[in-house]
């Protein structure tokens, strides 16, 4: 009898043991019970926030560039032309009975432009050119060679006049170009007639 007992309280106490060890919650942790980005609920899959913290570091800017580039060497060098430098002489010709005043135009500068005679607005490349065109005589060209001052016959103030003289054979000693005309003759102008003898 006390055999039979104790084959029942080991076997309950087998029994008991295997409730309790059914009952014991199991504590261990899997591997991927820290990582929530596989979760499975209900056949989905769940992403767990994000946990990393998002770099909010700005960079560095690039410091602006403040020098100033070398200006250019200027160009030394000199040109092939020069500005012409042109300065006019006021000279006289005969034409048709009268004499007439023309200009001519020459550079004074280191270009060496070529010469010109102009008439009025009419510009001639050669005193010929200009003689043919305007009916005048290139034979005498008169150039000013003195300008005078004196007391007018009035007395009002004073006047002057330019000398021209022409080298050509058979031109008049000079020609005076004064603010009231040309004269072969200064004794012929009223304003400095009273100069001149008987």
């Amino acid at each position: 009898m006390r055999v039979a007992h104790l084959a029942v309280c080991v076997l309950l106490l087998n029994a008991c043991s295997d409730d309790k060890a059914a009952s014991v919650a199991d504590t261990t942790v899997p591997d991927s019970m820290g990582d929530t980005s596989g979760d499975t609920v209900g056949g989905e899959t769940t992403v767990g926030p994000d946990a990393t913290v998002p770099d909010t570091t700005v960079p560095d800017a690039p410091e602006p560039d403040t020098s100033v580039p070398d200006a250019p060497e200027p160009d030394t060098r000199e040109t092939d032309t020069a500005a012409c430098e042109y300065l006019d002489e006021r000279e006289l010709i005969t034409c048709g009975q009268a004499n007439v005043q023309i200009l001519h135009w020459k550079d004074f500068g280191p270009a060496g432009c070529a010469p010109y005679y102009t008439r009025g607005a009419d510009r001639y490349e050669t005193i010929e050119a200009l003689a043919t065109a305007e009916g005048c005589d290139a034979t005498c060209v008169y150039v000013a060679r003195q300008a005078v001052s004196f007391i007018r016959c009035d007395g009002l103030g004073r006047s002057g006049w330019e000398t021209h003289n022409a080298d050509g054979e058979g031109c008049l000693e000079a020609l005076y170009s004064t603010s009231d005309g040309i004269f072969a003759d200064l004794c012929l102008w009223a304003q400095y007639a009273c100069y001149c003898e008987g």
